[in-house]
Formats: structure tokens, C-alpha cells, sequence
């Protein structure tokens, strides 16, 4: 194990060998503090009021398409994975629903709040009734859920979000790598225009654990100890092309214009930081690495890393 202080130094870099991806990093590690994010355009919005009119509704529909490939082909062998689709196919939200997504108080461009559960778990349940935020790995990170807001027009403001949960299944669990989405509102009516939650494409985007019952005989050592063992787990992580939920006009921000906002990639990454602070690492190529690794006589610390870093689809 590798202890480092805010003042240490680990030198690093990204390599591929042999299909493999190994990382080695060149930072400088800082506080951790989440850096400030740079607002757009001269003109200040100010403290924003984001509400949303109770009687104001929405039809949302859901699309879980169904999986394309894993490394282990359990969909092809796990009848309940196989057969995964929503559990609501449309329905319709009212302005209330959408207040899960909005913070308590006035906010700024760029600025972050934190979700409440039980708010997200309405939408989360239209994909299947076993949503849950409480992942079943936790080593302290990638729990909960937060919202920034992206942009202020006359007209509208756009919520962005990240959310990370998974789905009880009868028999295991499915957990996709994140959620991330939008909300957009009409600030003349406080109605909800546009809405979408969705998985993001990749080609692994979902991790999946299946329980599978042993006939009483599985034995297994715990501290010394010869203990029954009822089930075991086995795992798989593959690609959903489409799991999401959509509604209102895509299209109705096209061309606004903003007060105060933000690049999209900017928000997006700031949310990562909420849940993972290795993100603050500064990544550098590896001749680049080796170069730092020489000139400040550090060694290389080479890690293996087989996944995705920044989600939890692996």
C-alpha cells in the first residue's frame, strides 16, 4: 500500500499492453478540493429561484433495450437478466415529482446540491421495483445522488444531474455505471418542458451480480472455520445500448439564449468529483510521465486496471 500526503508527488501515465489498460499517473495531489467552475457569457444571473407548479404534468417513457453483450454471456443464462425491460412503459409525473430534483434554496449558475432519495426513487421504480440508492459494494464513494445547474435564460433553466443506483433482483442484482440526465423548466409557467434520465452508451455500462443457490453441501473456510455456504455470486459486465427515460420536447433549449451557463462537460465532470477524487489527478501521457518520474527521482507506479474508473459499471 502507497500512503501519500497533499504534498506528495505520484508520477504516472496511461498505457495499453496487450489489450490490457494499465494507468500510470503523473499529479501533483492537491487538498482535494473541488475546483470552481467557470460560468459563461459576461452577464450575471444571480441567486436563481427554481420551483416547479404542483398541478404542472409530464408523460415520461421508459426504454430498457435489451442487453447487447457481457464477457460471460449471463443474459443468455439468466432468464430474469435476460427479460429486463421497464416496469412502466409511460407515465406521467406530476410538477411535485420533478421537486426531487430542485434544491431547497436560491441557487447560481454552477452551483451543486445533493438529491434527496426518496424523490428519485418515483422515477427509478418506472425501470423496475427494486431501484435502490444503496449499492451493494460500498468502500465510501459513489453513493448518492447530486443536481447542478447548468444554465439561466428569460425563458428556461436547465437542471443537470448524476445519480448512482441499482436494481434488487429476485435473484442477484443489476447496477448500471451512473445515470445522468435533465430537467429543463419553463420559469414564466414553473412547468417541467423536458425530462431525461438515461444510462450512458459505452461498451461495458452495467455490472450484474447472480445468486446462485448450493444444494446445502457448499462448504467454505471463514477464520479457521469450516461454515456452510447457502449461495454464491457470480458476476458479468456488459453493454445496455439504451436504458432510459424521456420526455417533453428535446429541443425546446436549441438556441437559447443563456444569461449565465456553463459547457455541459464542465457540470458533468463536477458531479464526477462529488463521487470520485481520484478525478482530481492530473493525467499525462507516459513518455511525459517518465520524463517528471526521472527529473523529481520518483519511481513509476504502475496500476492494472480492468473497467471503468469514474462509474460503477465494473
Amino acid at each position: 500500500m502507497i500512503s501519500i500526503r497533499a504534498s506528495s508527488w505520484l508520477i504516472a501515465a496511461l498505457i495499453v499492453v496487450g489489450g490490457a489498460i494499465w494507468l500510470v499517473a503523473a499529479c501533483g495531489l492537491r487538498s482535494g478540493q473541488i475546483p470552481p467552475i467557470s460560468v459563461r457569457n459576461s452577464a450575471d444571473a444571480g441567486a436563481t429561484i427554481l420551483t416547479v407548479s404542483d398541478p404542472a404534468e409530464l408523460r415520461v417513457d421508459a426504454y430498457w433495450e435489451p442487453i447487447k453483450d457481457s464477457q460471460y454471456d449471463l443474459h443468455h443464462k439468466w432468464e430474469e437478466l435476460g427479460k429486463l425491460r421497464p416496469a412502466f412503459q409511460s407515465r406521467v409525473y406530476s410538477g411535485s415529482d420533478f421537486r426531487a430534483f430542485l434544491p431547497g434554496k436560491p441557487v447560481s449558475v454552477g452551483e451543486i446540491w445533493a438529491l434527496e432519495g426518496d424523490g428519485l426513487l418515483t422515477f427509478l421504480r418506472q425501470f423496475h421495483s427494486g431501484a435502490t440508492l444503496r449499492l451493494h459494494i460500498n468502500n465510501g464513494d459513489s453513493l448518492g445522488a447530486y443536481a447542478c445547474l447548468r444554465g439561466v435564460s428569460d425563458q428556461y433553466a436547465q437542471v443537470v444531474f448524476r445519480i448512482h443506483a441499482e436494481f434488487v433482483l429476485r435473484d442477484g442484482f443489476f447496477t448500471p455505471g451512473q445515470f445522468t440526465g435533465s430537467l429543463v423548466l419553463d420559469r414564466a409557467s414553473n412547468r417541467p418542458v423536458f425530462f431525461r434520465m438515461y444510462l450512458p452508451p459505452a461498451p461495458v455500462n452495467f455490472d450484474v451480480g447472480w445468486r446462485i443457490a448450493i444444494d446445502g453441501h457448499g462448504k467454505m473456510t471463514v477464520g479457521g472455520t469450516e461454515v456452510e455456504v447457502e449461495a454464491r455470486h457470480i458476476t458479468d459486465a456488459g453493454c445496455v445500448p439504451r436504458m432510459e427515460l424521456i420526455g417533453g420536447n428535446p429541443e425546446v433549449i436549441d438556441g437559447a439564449k443563456w444569461l449565465a451557463v456553463k459547457s455541459l462537460d464542465e457540470v458533468k465532470r463536477a458531479l464526477a468529483l462529488r463521487s470520485y477524487r481520484f478525478k482530481n489527478i492530473e493525467w499525462v501521457e507516459f513518455e511525459d510521465a517518465l520524463r517528471l518520474a526521472r527529473k523529481a527521482d520518483k519511481p513509476l507506479h504502475v496500476v492494472a486496471v480492468d473497467g471503468t474508473l469514474d462509474d460503477e459499471s465494473c
